[in-house]
């Protein structure tokens, strides 16, 4: 459950990533964690969702340079992006290889 005030980005497919290898994220260089989430209170293994980042401290209305590391075992196809979770809707065709 995301609490309100807490921003969170959520890379899609983000469960698979996890079986394939690290996942590393950075925003603007710096590293930031993944904190694994689940569907329960506990961490129970059956119930494990994928991988999100908090990036509350993030200051609004400045741009951002984020970097997504993706494990070198995964297909072709399977990235689906990556969303920002309890903020306004925004769309970007800013994406850089």
């Amino acid at each position: 459950m995301v609490e309100p005030g807490e921003l969170r980005i959520v890379p899609a497919g983000a469960l698979q990533f996890g079986l394939l290898g690290p996942l590393v994220v950075t925003v603007d260089g710096r590293p930031v964690d993944l904190l694994k989430a689940y569907a329960s209170v506990r961490a129970v293994p059956r119930n494990f969702l994928g991988f999100y980042a908090d990036i509350s401290l993030l200051t609004p209305d400045r741009d951002y340079k984020l970097d997504l590391e993706l494990p070198p075992g995964l297909k072709a196809g399977r990235f689906q992006g990556v969303f920002v979770e309890n903020v306004e809707t925004e769309y970007t065709t800013e994406i850089v290889n």
